[in-house]
Protein backbone atom coordinates (compact mmCIF):
# COMPACT_ATOMS: atom_id res chain seq x y z
CA UNK A 1 0.00 0.00 0.00
CA UNK A 2 2.99 2.23 0.87
CA UNK A 3 4.44 1.70 -2.60
CA UNK A 4 0.92 2.39 -4.37
CA UNK A 5 0.68 5.68 -2.09
CA UNK A 6 4.40 6.48 -3.10
CA UNK A 7 4.13 6.44 -6.89
CA UNK A 8 0.89 8.67 -6.81
CA UNK A 9 2.69 11.02 -4.69
CA UNK A 10 5.59 11.02 -7.08
CA UNK A 11 2.67 11.09 -10.15
CA UNK A 12 1.35 13.81 -8.51
CA UNK A 13 5.08 15.79 -8.06
CA UNK A 14 4.96 16.05 -11.48
CA UNK A 15 1.61 18.02 -11.53
CA UNK A 16 2.68 21.30 -11.29
CA UNK A 17 -0.14 22.84 -9.30
CA UNK A 18 0.17 19.85 -6.99
CA UNK A 19 4.24 20.43 -6.80
CA UNK A 20 3.65 23.97 -6.01
CA UNK A 21 1.27 22.96 -3.12
CA UNK A 22 3.78 20.82 -1.55
CA UNK A 23 6.81 22.50 -1.89
CA UNK A 24 4.77 26.27 0.03
CA UNK A 25 4.13 23.74 3.10
CA UNK A 26 8.43 23.54 3.24
CA UNK A 27 7.73 20.28 5.15
CA UNK A 28 8.77 17.97 3.48
CA UNK A 29 8.39 14.01 3.95
CA UNK A 30 9.56 12.03 7.25
CA UNK A 31 12.80 10.12 6.05
CA UNK A 32 10.96 6.53 5.12
CA UNK A 33 8.04 8.30 3.02
CA UNK A 34 10.79 10.82 1.72
CA UNK A 35 13.37 7.05 0.64
CA UNK A 36 9.81 5.25 -0.55
CA UNK A 37 8.73 7.87 -3.13
CA UNK A 38 12.29 8.69 -4.25
CA UNK A 39 12.71 5.63 -5.62
CA UNK A 40 9.83 6.07 -7.76
CA UNK A 41 10.38 7.32 -11.02
CA UNK A 42 10.02 11.15 -11.73
CA UNK A 43 11.28 13.89 -14.07
CA UNK A 44 14.15 15.03 -13.36
CA UNK A 45 13.08 18.77 -12.87
CA UNK A 46 10.34 17.18 -9.48
CA UNK A 47 13.36 14.95 -8.06
CA UNK A 48 15.24 18.37 -7.82
CA UNK A 49 12.40 20.25 -6.39
CA UNK A 50 11.34 17.35 -3.78
CA UNK A 51 15.19 17.42 -3.04
CA UNK A 52 14.91 21.12 -2.37
CA UNK A 53 11.68 21.02 -0.39
CA UNK A 54 13.57 18.10 1.61
CA UNK A 55 16.66 20.38 2.23
CA UNK A 56 14.74 23.27 3.40
CA UNK A 57 13.03 20.87 6.32
CA UNK A 58 15.88 19.15 7.46
CA UNK A 59 17.54 22.47 7.60
CA UNK A 60 15.25 24.52 10.04
CA UNK A 61 14.77 21.45 11.98
CA UNK A 62 18.52 20.69 12.32
CA UNK A 63 18.35 24.63 13.24
CA UNK A 64 15.87 24.19 15.65
CA UNK A 65 17.53 21.66 17.63
CA UNK A 66 20.84 23.78 17.18
CA UNK A 67 19.04 26.91 19.23
CA UNK A 68 17.54 24.06 21.45
CA UNK A 69 20.25 22.93 23.05
CA UNK A 70 21.96 26.52 22.60
CA UNK A 71 19.72 27.59 24.60
CA UNK A 72 20.44 24.85 27.48
CA UNK A 73 23.59 25.74 27.97
CA UNK A 74 24.12 26.47 31.27
CA UNK A 75 24.61 30.29 30.85
CA UNK A 76 22.13 30.66 28.29
CA UNK A 77 18.91 33.08 30.03
CA UNK A 78 16.71 33.05 26.72
CA UNK A 79 13.13 30.97 26.74
CA UNK A 80 12.85 28.37 24.52
CA UNK A 81 10.41 29.21 21.81
CA UNK A 82 7.69 26.10 21.47
CA UNK A 83 9.22 25.45 17.90
CA UNK A 84 12.71 24.79 19.48
CA UNK A 85 11.05 22.47 22.18
CA UNK A 86 9.07 20.66 19.96
CA UNK A 87 12.55 20.51 17.94
CA UNK A 88 13.95 16.98 19.80
CA UNK A 89 10.23 15.57 19.00
CA UNK A 90 10.21 16.49 15.78
CA UNK A 91 13.44 14.91 14.68
CA UNK A 92 12.24 11.37 15.97
CA UNK A 93 9.30 11.65 13.97
CA UNK A 94 10.97 12.92 11.14
CA UNK A 95 13.30 10.22 11.54
CA UNK A 96 10.86 7.17 12.55
CA UNK A 97 8.02 7.90 10.20
CA UNK A 98 5.28 9.05 12.81
CA UNK A 99 3.76 12.43 11.24
CA UNK A 100 5.37 15.36 12.48
CA UNK A 101 3.00 17.81 14.30
CA UNK A 102 2.40 20.87 12.05
CA UNK A 103 3.92 23.64 14.11
CA UNK A 104 1.36 25.44 16.76
CA UNK A 105 -0.85 22.41 17.59
CA UNK A 106 -0.10 21.55 21.53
Amino acid sequence: MQQIKAAGMAEALADEALAHLFAARERGLCLPHFRLVWAEEMPDQVRQSLREVQHVQLRDLLDRLDRYLWKHHWNVTEPQLPEEEASWTDAVAMLSGDAVRERGDG
